[in-house]
């Protein structure tokens, strides 16, 4: 099974990993890996696979102009996904020209832009989820936007609910929460937690996937706790500056709303060396 680096430290952006099988000639399955695989409506993660040795690939190879030596070669990751195993498949935007051999040795290396700009959508989707005393019919997390739609035919007590939702008074405590820099954490549960504690699921349509004997949770302090796979960041003052869509009819009782990251490079911080990072390289 795949090793899921990610889980361990979302902010290692690069590891080294050995080749453990094809899907098909573009699609990868890696014994450890940095990406992030599509699912809760979180996008899978893109970026590069490079070879570590220029050996046995000469159709991929390419030659520094200025040094004359021998470049390694690099494939483009275009998404992950789970396999019908669990095992996670690394999509190539085109099959090696030099097959990958299983047991080979590539470093793998995010497009850490896109992943921090899910990262800190992520964790506000958990804020607006405080917020709304609704269950979650559907959401999307992309690094453009992110969005969650809710039932809003009956309130959290299950009781008719009246009151519409306020975009601005939503907004409002949304910055109110970033500013309070509140700690983001995990812990596990078994999976009998979670059945005899069932208030902790808000998603309506789909269930925390079961069948590990755990249940991974996602806390806020004194603000959400619910089980949750994607990544997010260290502290809701790392979210940055949010800002709320309009609120949409999608239906009679389903409201969607949408919310965008208010700076234009998602990695601002990043880029500045602001952010804490444990390691940019997971540990082997």
């Amino acid at each position: 099974m795949t090793k899921l680096l990610f889980r361990e430290d979302p902010y290692a952006r690069r590891c080294h990993a050995q080749v453990v099988r094809f899907e098909s000639p573009s699609a990868v399955v890696l014994d450890r890996t940095v990406f992030f695989a599509r699912s809760g409506g979180q996008q899978g993660d893109r970026g590069t696979l490079v070879r570590q040795s220029t050996k046995g690939a000469a159709a991929d190879k390419k030659t520094d102009k200025k040094t004359g030596k021998d470049e390694l070669a690099s494939f483009a990751v275009t998404d992950c996904l789970y396999a019908p195993d669990r095992n996670i498949l690394h999509v190539l935007e085109a099959p090696p020209d030099d097959a990958l051999t299983e047991g080979e040795t590539l470093e793998g290396n995010l497009d850490w832009q896109r992943r921090y700009a899910m990262m800190r959508l992520h964790t506000a989707l958990h804020l607006l989820c405080s917020l709304v005393p609704h269950g979650v019919s559907g959401g999307n997390i992309a690094p453009e936007k992110a969005r969650l739609d809710f039932d809003c035919s009956v309130d959290a007590n299950g009781n008719p609910d009246g009151n519409p939702l306020d975009k601005q008074a939503l907004q409002q405590e949304l910055d109110r929460l970033v500013r309070d820099d509140r700690p983001v954490s995990e812990r596990w549960i078994d999976e009998q937690e979670l059945t005899n504690n069932p208030q902790l699921v808000r998603t309506l349509a789909v269930q925390p996937p079961k069948g590990e004997g755990r249940v991974r949770l996602v806390s806020i302090e004194d603000c959400d706790l619910q089980p949750c796979g994607g990544t997010h960041v260290r502290s809701t003052a790392e979210v940055g500056d949010i800002l709320v869509g309009k609120i949409e009819n999608k239906g009679k009782h389903n409201r969607r709303i949408t919310l965008r990251l208010a700076d234009s490079l998602a990695d601002s911080l990043a880029d500045s060396g602001e952010i804490p990072t444990t390691s940019t390289t997971a540990a082997t």
